[in-house]
């Protein structure tokens, strides 16, 4: 069983209100001494939070195609024949 992971994007604040710096943390959503580090870097003041855009159901599903065809459960068609056959 996969561990539940969040992720957020920490960025520095700085001149302009540029980001200077992008940081991606991804941890076990179950330990509490991870998000207490967490809320200890937020509670410094350095770093603000942006959450990541929710994917749509199209990049999920393209994401689910890309693992399958990685972990070899896709189909290998060498002619427009072939590819007819297999989606039938």
């Amino acid at each position: 069983m996969p561990l539940e992971t969040k992720q957020h994007l920490l960025y520095t604040n700085q001149k302009e209100d540029r980001t200077m710096a992008t940081i991606t943390l991804t941890y076990d959503a179950r330990s509490s001494v991870a998000q207490k580090a967490l809320d200890f870097l937020l509670s410094l003041g350095l770093f603000k939070t942006s959450t990541t855009p929710a994917m749509s159901a199209a990049e999920k599903k393209t994401r689910k195609v890309i693992k399958e065809i990685q972990s070899g459960k896709g189909v290998v068609c060498h002619t427009f024949e072939e590819y007819l056959k297999a989606v039938q």
